[in-house]
Protein backbone atom coordinates (compact mmCIF):
# COMPACT_ATOMS: atom_id res chain seq x y z
CA UNK A 1 0.00 0.00 0.00
CA UNK A 2 2.88 2.84 -1.03
CA UNK A 3 0.48 5.46 -1.27
CA UNK A 4 -0.90 5.02 1.93
CA UNK A 5 2.35 4.20 3.94
CA UNK A 6 2.23 4.92 7.47
CA UNK A 7 -1.63 6.60 6.96
CA UNK A 8 -3.63 5.68 9.81
CA UNK A 9 -6.30 8.00 9.37
CA UNK A 10 -8.56 8.69 6.92
CA UNK A 11 -10.80 12.14 6.54
CA UNK A 12 -13.25 12.50 3.79
CA UNK A 13 -15.24 15.07 2.61
CA UNK A 14 -18.98 14.21 1.80
CA UNK A 15 -20.32 16.24 -1.56
CA UNK A 16 -18.52 14.87 -4.68
CA UNK A 17 -16.21 12.38 -3.20
CA UNK A 18 -19.08 10.14 -1.62
CA UNK A 19 -21.98 11.52 -2.88
CA UNK A 20 -22.60 13.08 -6.17
CA UNK A 21 -23.53 16.99 -6.65
CA UNK A 22 -25.65 18.47 -9.70
CA UNK A 23 -25.55 22.15 -8.71
CA UNK A 24 -27.53 23.18 -11.82
CA UNK A 25 -30.18 21.07 -10.57
CA UNK A 26 -30.96 23.14 -8.05
CA UNK A 27 -30.21 26.23 -9.74
CA UNK A 28 -32.84 24.94 -11.84
CA UNK A 29 -35.13 23.61 -9.13
CA UNK A 30 -35.67 27.60 -8.44
CA UNK A 31 -35.67 28.85 -11.35
CA UNK A 32 -39.22 26.73 -12.11
CA UNK A 33 -40.38 28.05 -7.94
CA UNK A 34 -39.81 31.73 -8.96
CA UNK A 35 -40.39 32.17 -12.64
CA UNK A 36 -36.80 33.63 -13.06
CA UNK A 37 -34.29 32.56 -15.74
CA UNK A 38 -31.66 29.85 -14.44
CA UNK A 39 -29.46 32.72 -15.26
CA UNK A 40 -31.09 35.27 -13.08
CA UNK A 41 -30.81 32.54 -9.79
CA UNK A 42 -27.19 32.30 -10.57
CA UNK A 43 -27.02 35.88 -10.56
CA UNK A 44 -29.21 36.66 -7.44
CA UNK A 45 -26.75 33.90 -5.31
CA UNK A 46 -23.69 34.11 -6.33
CA UNK A 47 -21.45 34.62 -3.78
CA UNK A 48 -24.30 34.93 -1.20
CA UNK A 49 -22.90 35.17 2.41
CA UNK A 50 -26.30 33.54 3.39
CA UNK A 51 -24.84 29.63 1.77
CA UNK A 52 -21.45 30.12 3.94
CA UNK A 53 -23.36 31.28 7.31
CA UNK A 54 -25.80 28.38 6.81
CA UNK A 55 -23.01 25.76 6.37
CA UNK A 56 -21.74 27.30 9.91
CA UNK A 57 -24.85 27.11 11.26
CA UNK A 58 -25.46 31.01 11.93
CA UNK A 59 -28.65 31.43 10.74
CA UNK A 60 -31.73 28.65 10.95
CA UNK A 61 -32.97 26.68 8.58
CA UNK A 62 -36.17 28.47 8.98
CA UNK A 63 -34.30 31.62 8.62
CA UNK A 64 -32.44 30.69 5.65
CA UNK A 65 -36.09 29.62 4.00
CA UNK A 66 -37.43 32.66 4.34
CA UNK A 67 -34.22 35.03 3.06
CA UNK A 68 -34.49 32.36 -0.31
CA UNK A 69 -37.85 33.10 -0.56
CA UNK A 70 -37.95 36.85 -0.41
CA UNK A 71 -34.42 36.89 -2.74
CA UNK A 72 -36.21 35.09 -5.36
CA UNK A 73 -39.59 35.27 -5.00
CA UNK A 74 -40.64 32.20 -4.28
CA UNK A 75 -44.36 32.05 -2.52
CA UNK A 76 -43.71 28.49 -1.65
CA UNK A 77 -43.73 26.07 1.68
CA UNK A 78 -41.11 24.87 3.62
CA UNK A 79 -40.81 21.33 2.44
CA UNK A 80 -41.17 23.12 -1.25
CA UNK A 81 -37.68 25.30 -0.44
CA UNK A 82 -36.24 21.84 0.99
CA UNK A 83 -36.75 19.82 -2.05
CA UNK A 84 -35.86 22.54 -4.62
CA UNK A 85 -32.47 23.03 -2.22
CA UNK A 86 -32.23 19.55 -2.14
CA UNK A 87 -31.74 18.72 -6.10
CA UNK A 88 -27.99 19.18 -5.59
CA UNK A 89 -27.42 16.20 -3.95
CA UNK A 90 -27.04 13.21 -6.43
CA UNK A 91 -26.88 9.84 -5.97
CA UNK A 92 -24.20 7.76 -3.53
CA UNK A 93 -23.04 4.85 -5.79
CA UNK A 94 -22.72 1.25 -3.76
CA UNK A 95 -19.20 1.26 -4.98
CA UNK A 96 -18.30 4.11 -2.77
CA UNK A 97 -19.97 2.78 0.08
CA UNK A 98 -18.60 -0.44 -0.36
CA UNK A 99 -15.09 0.85 0.02
CA UNK A 100 -15.31 2.98 2.77
CA UNK A 101 -16.91 -0.46 4.34
CA UNK A 102 -13.72 -2.36 3.17
CA UNK A 103 -11.56 0.55 4.37
CA UNK A 104 -12.97 0.84 8.54
CA UNK A 105 -11.09 -2.58 9.48
CA UNK A 106 -7.82 -1.01 8.34
CA UNK A 107 -7.77 3.07 9.36
CA UNK A 108 -9.51 5.17 11.48
CA UNK A 109 -12.14 6.27 9.32
CA UNK A 110 -13.94 9.89 9.08
CA UNK A 111 -16.05 12.17 7.46
CA UNK A 112 -15.72 16.31 7.29
CA UNK A 113 -18.51 17.96 5.30
CA UNK A 114 -19.36 22.04 4.32
CA UNK A 115 -22.68 21.37 4.89
CA UNK A 116 -26.33 22.27 6.18
CA UNK A 117 -29.10 21.03 8.27
CA UNK A 118 -31.50 20.58 5.58
CA UNK A 119 -28.83 18.46 3.54
CA UNK A 120 -27.94 16.44 6.32
CA UNK A 121 -31.50 15.38 7.02
CA UNK A 122 -31.42 13.64 3.69
CA UNK A 123 -28.15 11.91 4.09
CA UNK A 124 -29.52 8.42 5.62
CA UNK A 125 -32.29 8.05 3.37
CA UNK A 126 -30.03 8.42 0.34
CA UNK A 127 -27.79 5.38 2.28
CA UNK A 128 -31.44 3.61 2.06
CA UNK A 129 -32.10 4.44 -1.56
CA UNK A 130 -28.37 3.08 -2.39
CA UNK A 131 -28.24 0.06 -0.40
CA UNK A 132 -32.27 -0.75 -0.73
CA UNK A 133 -32.61 -1.32 2.61
CA UNK A 134 -32.74 1.43 5.99
CA UNK A 135 -29.12 2.73 6.35
CA UNK A 136 -27.11 5.47 7.99
CA UNK A 137 -24.33 7.35 6.91
CA UNK A 138 -22.44 7.29 10.49
CA UNK A 139 -22.04 3.34 10.00
CA UNK A 140 -19.44 4.22 7.20
CA UNK A 141 -17.60 6.24 9.64
CA UNK A 142 -15.93 6.17 13.01
CA UNK A 143 -17.18 9.89 13.51
CA UNK A 144 -18.88 12.02 10.98
CA UNK A 145 -18.23 16.10 11.27
CA UNK A 146 -20.81 18.75 9.49
CA UNK A 147 -19.62 22.49 9.62
CA UNK A 148 -23.12 23.44 10.64
CA UNK A 149 -23.30 21.42 14.22
CA UNK A 150 -18.99 23.09 14.68
CA UNK A 151 -19.58 26.26 14.08
CA UNK A 152 -16.96 26.72 11.07
CA UNK A 153 -16.12 25.28 8.13
CA UNK A 154 -13.57 23.95 5.70
CA UNK A 155 -10.90 25.56 4.32
CA UNK A 156 -10.96 27.43 7.61
CA UNK A 157 -7.51 25.76 9.83
CA UNK A 158 -9.66 25.84 13.09
CA UNK A 159 -12.22 22.76 11.64
CA UNK A 160 -9.61 20.44 10.60
CA UNK A 161 -7.56 21.11 14.14
CA UNK A 162 -10.85 20.59 15.91
CA UNK A 163 -11.08 17.13 14.00
CA UNK A 164 -7.11 16.49 15.33
CA UNK A 165 -7.93 17.30 18.51
CA UNK A 166 -10.80 15.79 19.43
CA UNK A 167 -9.45 12.30 17.82
CA UNK A 168 -5.72 12.63 19.02
CA UNK A 169 -4.86 12.16 15.00
CA UNK A 170 -1.35 12.52 13.70
CA UNK A 171 -1.50 14.84 10.38
CA UNK A 172 1.36 13.00 8.82
CA UNK A 173 -0.69 9.85 9.88
CA UNK A 174 -3.59 11.35 8.21
CA UNK A 175 -4.77 11.28 4.51
CA UNK A 176 -7.38 14.26 4.09
CA UNK A 177 -9.98 13.31 0.69
CA UNK A 178 -11.72 16.52 -1.06
CA UNK A 179 -13.19 17.59 -4.58
CA UNK A 180 -12.21 21.40 -3.71
CA UNK A 181 -8.77 22.54 -3.93
CA UNK A 182 -9.37 25.46 -1.54
CA UNK A 183 -10.20 22.90 1.26
CA UNK A 184 -7.15 20.63 0.58
CA UNK A 185 -5.01 23.52 0.51
CA UNK A 186 -6.27 24.68 3.79
CA UNK A 187 -5.78 21.19 5.34
CA UNK A 188 -2.46 20.86 4.06
CA UNK A 189 -1.44 23.92 6.33
CA UNK A 190 -1.62 21.76 8.94
CA UNK A 191 0.66 19.13 7.78
CA UNK A 192 -1.90 16.81 6.64
CA UNK A 193 -1.63 14.66 4.04
CA UNK A 194 -4.23 15.32 1.18
CA UNK A 195 -6.02 13.77 -1.87
CA UNK A 196 -7.41 16.04 -4.53
CA UNK A 197 -10.31 14.46 -6.45
CA UNK A 198 -10.60 15.89 -9.92
CA UNK A 199 -12.92 13.22 -11.09
CA UNK A 200 -15.55 11.02 -9.03
CA UNK A 201 -13.63 7.56 -10.08
CA UNK A 202 -10.57 8.58 -8.76
CA UNK A 203 -11.31 8.08 -5.58
CA UNK A 204 -11.90 4.42 -6.28
CA UNK A 205 -8.83 4.17 -8.61
CA UNK A 206 -6.92 5.51 -5.84
CA UNK A 207 -7.65 2.94 -2.90
CA UNK A 208 -7.78 -0.01 -5.68
CA UNK A 209 -4.19 0.48 -6.55
CA UNK A 210 -3.46 0.25 -3.02
CA UNK A 211 -5.35 -3.01 -2.34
Amino acid sequence: MARLSNIKNLIFDLGGVIIDLNLPAAYQAFASLSNLSVSEIVKRTNGLMLFTDYEKGLVTSEEFREQIGSLLNIPASADTIDDAWCTMLGNIPIERLELLSSLLPKFRTFALSNTNDIHAERFDSMIGQTIGNKGLLNEYFEKVYFSHEMKMRKPDAEIYQAVLDEQRLVPAETLFIDDNLENINGASTLGIRTLHLQTPQQLITFFNGDQ
